[in-house]
C-alpha cells in the first residue's frame, strides 16, 4: 500500500513538475525573438509592372515574424506611385520598425521630398500606404526654404497638408530690385 502511494505520488509529482517548467519557458520566449532572417549592407526594391517604386537601404536589417527592424536605414518611395511626376519621399534614420505599413523612426529623423520640403526630428511614425507622418516630440522643418519649428506634426504627404502645436514659422522674403 505504501508502495503503491509512493508510486502515485512520484507520478503526480513528475507530471506537475513538467507544466511548470514549460509556463517558464514561455514567459522568456516572449521577452526576446529571434529574427528569422538578418541582412547585413543590405538593399531591397519593390517593382511594379512599370518603374520602381520603392528602395530600402541599410546597415543592417532584421526580419522577425511579425516585424522588421532596420538600423542605419534609407527608404526612398515614390510619393504618388499612380501620377506620372517622380516625386519622391525619402526618409532616413538610425532605427526603423517597421509593421505591416507602419513604421516608427527613431534618432536624427530626416524626411525629405524632392528639395521642396525637409523634415527633421527625433521619433516620427510614417504609414507607408497613406504617406502621413505623425509625431510628439519637437521637430524643424523647411518648406520651400522658409523654416518652421514646432510640436506634434502632422503631415499628409499625398495632400501636402499639415499641422503642428507651438510652431514658429519664419518666411524667406526675397528682394524685389
Amino acid at each position: 500500500m505504501a508502495i503503491r502511494f509512493f508510486a502515485y505520488f512520484l507520478l503526480f509529482g513528475a507530471v506537475f513538475s513538467l507544466f511548470i517548467g514549460v509556463e517558464s519557458d514561455l514567459k522568456d520566449s516572449k521577452k526576446y525573438q529571434k529574427p528569422l532572417i538578418t541582412f547585413i549592407d543590405s538593399t531591397m526594391t519593390s517593382i511594379d509592372e512599370q518603374k520602381v517604386t520603392q528602395v530600402v537601404q541599410s546597415k543592417e536589417a532584421r526580419m522577425y515574424k511579425n516585424k522588421e527592424e532596420l538600423y542605419d536605414a534609407t527608404i526612398v518611395t515614390r510619393a504618388n506611385q499612380y501620377e506620372a511626376d517622380d516625386t519622391t519621399d525619402t526618409i532616413v534614420a538610425k532605427k526603423m520598425v517597421k509593421r505591416v505599413n507602419d513604421l516608427r523612426l527613431s534618432g536624427n529623423v530626416l524626411y525629405q521630398r524632392n528639395g521642396t520640403i525637409s523634415l527633421r526630428t527625433d521619433k516620427l511614425r510614417y504609414n507607408l500606404e497613406s504617406k502621413i507622418a505623425k509625431n510628439n516630440t519637437a521637430f524643424t522643418a523647411v518648406y520651400n526654404g522658409n523654416k518652421l519649428d514646432g510640436k506634434n506634426l502632422y503631415f499628409d504627404g499625398i495632400s501636402s497638408y499639415f499641422s503642428a502645436d507651438n510652431t514658429n514659422f519664419e518666411i524667406l522674403i526675397k528682394d524685389k530690385k
